[in-house]
């Protein structure tokens, strides 16, 4: 599993490499997939868990699924703005 930190340092990667605008889109994009990807995991896990029986493990894994949607919104930003430099 990506850590946040682990996203950062891959955007912050893409957005200073030399790849043409289109190209950073599409490396957003892709980085995107895996972040839903992780996204809808921890969303079934955290209805897997008892919410009665575990409240700090379902709160977790709520803060880190809400985490992972804002990160994954963020790499859909970073696409478009990458494609608005493109014109």
């Amino acid at each position: 599993m990506l850590t946040e930190f682990d996203l950062r340092r891959r955007i912050s990667d893409i957005r200073s490499s030399s790849a043409t605008p289109f190209r950073k889109a599409r490396q957003f994009l892709a980085l995107g997939r895996t972040v839903r990807k992780q996204e809808s995991r921890l969303v079934f896990l955290r209805e897997q868990t008892p919410r009665e029986r575990d409240r700090n493990g379902f709160v977790h894994l709520d803060r880190l699924a809400r985490k992972m949607r804002s990160l994954y919104l963020d790499l859909r930003d970073e696409a478009l703005r990458a494609l608005a430099r493109r014109r």
